[in-house]
């Protein structure tokens, strides 16, 4: 087996209460030291030493938000229907990016303050509303889905690509509706895995 060992990090999983710090030793790979990392990405997706969707999430916001003020003199510009498609086409997708992994229970208010942050100047730069408006009011006056909406929309998205998954792909034997039925044993009743 060989490693690139520029592109090797080592990233420590917790498996207790306690979580990791950033003076966990390394590890010796031939003349090589591997130092811990306490921020990981994997396929694009941030993960931290608690593996919740803070990170991730002010990641994305930050990269939408530099593709929002690159586009922001075009979007002055353009009649409010086609700046709305451009922001759908460029910011959303750089805010929503990898949002599928994490579940709506995963997401709570605090952390998806940079998602409003971010709309809100989005759907602000299309309609140019005023600065005390209400996310939800002002996202649909500019046809923007607002925060929760959008995080929705992306975890039926992610599920509708793992449906069409054929049975050779990896994954399909771990998808839960191709999971064989499994009895609950607290219940006495059978339901599916």
């Amino acid at each position: 087996m060989n490693f690139d060992l520029s592109k090797t990090e080592l990233f420590h999983f917790p498996c207790g209460k306690k979580l990791p710090t950033a003076d966990l030793p390394g590890v010796q790979f031939g003349e090589h030291h591997i130092t811990n990392n306490l921020e990981q990405r994997w396929v694009g997706v941030f993960f931290d030493r608690t593996l919740r969707p803070t990170l991730h999430i002010e990641k994305r916001a930050a990269k939408a938000g530099s593709t929002l003020y690159k586009l922001t003199p075009l979007l002055k510009k353009l009649k409010p229907e086609m700046a709305s498609r451009l922001i759908k086409a460029t910011v959303i997708p750089a805010l929503t990016f990898g949002l599928e992994i994490y579940t709506r229970n995963h997401i709570n208010n605090r952390k998806v303050v940079p998602i409003n942050m971010y709309l809100k100047a989005a759907a602000k730069t299309v309609t140019g509303g005023w600065q005390k408006a209400e996310l939800r009011a002002i996202c649909a006056e500019a046809g923007l889905y607002a925060s929760y909406p959008l995080i929705k929309k992306c975890a039926i998205s992610g599920a509708a690509r793992l449906v069409d998954r054929p049975p050779t792909h990896p994954l399909h034997s771990l998808l839960p509706w191709n999971r064989p039925k499994a009895s609950n044993l607290r219940a006495g009743t059978r339901n599916y895995a």
